[in-house]
């Protein structure tokens, strides 16, 4: 798995996209932080958005480890995403090219669109696409 920071940056931004914005510091905390904690998939990824930034809250690496692990064990393929790479990066969790492996695959499994883009443009290793999909173009990078 290649050791790139910014890869992680340019995941959550793609899947933030894809979820509609995970922070425009609008939303009220403490409603997000009611719902994330009674289990709010949605609210989770806003949470480890903002924590993993600092929109609103100290930026802490490991809360957000945190709050996108919760919802990566509840099967949110985006936040499995990104918690297998801040395993290959060691950031705000230890760093495991196992883990990270194995949340990757998880996301992959589910069809995850930013994970398939990272593994077709070679940003992470060992993971092939699933099923017949056309070749992403990654303009360089």
């Amino acid at each position: 798995m290649k050791k790139i920071a910014h890869v992680l940056a340019v995941a959550t931004l793609l899947i933030a996209a894809s979820e509609g914005g995970f922070a425009d510091g609008q939303d009220d905390l403490g409603m997000i932080c009611d719902a994330a904690n009674m289990g709010n998939l949605q609210a989770q990824l806003k949470l480890g958005f903002r924590h993993q930034v600092g929109v609103g809250v100290p930026q802490s690496d490991d809360e957000a480890a945190r709050w996108y692990l919760a919802a990566a064990e509840h099967g949110h393929a985006g936040a499995q995403t990104i918690v297998g790479l801040m395993y290959s990066l060691g950031q705000g969790l230890p760093q495991s090219d196992q883990l990270a492996q194995r949340w990757l695959g998880r996301a992959m499994a589910q069809g995850e669109k930013t994970t398939r883009l990272l593994a077709q443009c070679g940003w992470i290793q060992g993971l092939a696409p699933l099923g017949k999909t056309s070749r992403i173009s990654c303009g360089g990078v």
